[in-house]
């Protein structure tokens, strides 16, 4: 009878064990509802949906598990009262009791066993809800729904760099509800072509809130999407942005070799940027000499030309006209009511049109000369010249105050509209 006393023992003890198992049950079940309505704050119909799902699909995996551990129990309580039986007398049930004693043990290692697949189960019910998540979102509209506090970038800046390179940057609102640094948020950044329309290629992957965009085909059309994320989370996509390359500026000059690329795109905007230009070398004094001889020779009667004179002082300046340069033995005005003839300062970013008075003068032993050379002009050697202020110029801006200069280089460029 001993034996039977202390099997009856073991067996109040498990029973307690399986009620308290079924208890734990209960409350991992409670804990785990508790972190998927974590997950579903935000209330979206699409999403609340699949909370339903998921809750009932728990729901069902608990009910499982309750009814077999509840199944366990009975199990328990009828050896509980054949153990009683035993202690009255019934000794024919021993072998098998002792039998249902090890079934008890198998059971609660089993409990075991299911404990570990709800914990399991509970990670990998939140991994399927981001994976969810991370598929179903392309198919939201940004506008309607940020993912877990993900807004998408906006304010979306595009600057030029330089010809056809571009700066991208933008900004993005903290993130409450993710409770992380914005310094932690990774961005990517999609490019593609407007038209023909292809598909978005990824062409920055960093954790900077900029981008520079290089290489890009002139002339051409180009849309960009950023979005952000946060490791495994992503967010929407920002709205798409447009913008234009320009055409590539062929003005291959000596003078504006270390130059920005955007003096070259004044020069361009100053003439007319409404239309295409080509730029063809007629003179540079490095390569044809210091003599106005030479300047006639190569640039007479060619039209339209841009030239440009850097002095030994560094001021780079220049003049655009529409009117031919003539060599005439005693000098003579071109067109006083030519209003498209202008100067500029490149140190100063600026140019200068006329005002009154003359627009060129042509001179067979002298180069260039502007209004009457009052405004700017090259002495016969093209080593030197001066500058005033008078039809084109109310003060000596060009040469910053001083009346006469030193040329170290001086380009003359037809200029020719496609």
């Amino acid at each position: 009878m001993d034996n039977f006393d202390e099997i009856y023992k073991k067996s109040i003890l498990l029973k307690e064990k399986l009620e308290k198992e079924i208890i734990e049950i209960d409350k991992l079940y409670l804990q785990i509802y508790t972190e998927i309505k974590k997950l579903f704050e935000i209330k979206h119909e699409k999403f609340l949906k699949k909370e339903n799902e998921l809750i009932e699909e728990l729901q069902n995996e608990v009910t499982k598990i309750k009814e077999q551990l509840e199944n366990n129990l009975v199990i328990s309580n009828s050896i509980i009262t054949d153990i009683k039986k035993i202690n009255k007398g019934v000794k024919i049930l021993e072998k098998e009791k002792e039998k249902n004693i090890f079934n008890i043990l198998s059971y609660i290692s089993k409990i075991n066993t299911i404990k570990n697949g709800m914990n399991l189960l509970n990670q990998k019910l939140i991994k399927s809800l981001k994976i969810y998540f991370d598929k179903e979102l392309i198919k939201v509209n940004y506008e309607e729904f940020y993912f877990n506090g993900i807004q998408p970038p906006k304010e979306i800046e595009i600057k030029m760099v330089n010809n056809n390179s571009f700066k991208i940057s933008w900004k993005l609102d903290d993130i409450n509800i993710l409770n992380v640094n914005n310094k932690h948020i990774k961005y990517q950044v999609e490019i593609r072509k407007e038209i023909p329309k292809e598909k978005f290629i990824l062409y920055y992957d960093g954790n900077e809130n900029n981008c520079i965009i290089e290489n890009l085909n002139e002339k051409t059309n180009y849309e960009i999407r950023i979005c952000c994320y946060y490791n495994d989370l992503i967010g929407p996509w920002s709205e798409i942005k447009k913008f234009q390359t320009n055409k590539n500026i062929n003005l291959k000059s000596l003078i504006l070799k270390n130059e920005k690329y955007n003096k070259k795109r004044t020069i361009f905007n100053w003439i007319d940027p409404s239309k295409n230009f080509e730029f063809k070398l007629l003179f540079r004094m490095s390569r044809d000499g210091a003599n106005c001889f030479n300047f006639h020779r190569l640039c007479d009667n060619k039209g339209e030309t841009l030239i440009l004179f850097q002095t030994d002082k560094n001021y780079i300046f220049g003049a655009y006209s529409p009117l031919n340069w003539t060599s005439p033995q005693s000098g003579e005005y071109c067109n006083p009511n030519d209003n498209l003839t202008f100067l500029f300062s490149l140190n100063k970013m600026k140019k200068y049109k006329k005002i009154s008075g003359n627009t060129l003068r042509a001179q067979k032993d002298l180069g260039p000369l502007f209004e009457n050379g009052t405004d700017l002009g090259i002495k016969s050697d093209m080593k030197s010249g001066w500058s005033n202020n008078w039809s084109f110029l109310k003060e000596r801006e060009l040469t910053n105050g001083e009346s006469s200069f030193h040329l170290s280089e001086m380009e003359v460029f037809q200029v020719i509209t496609k």
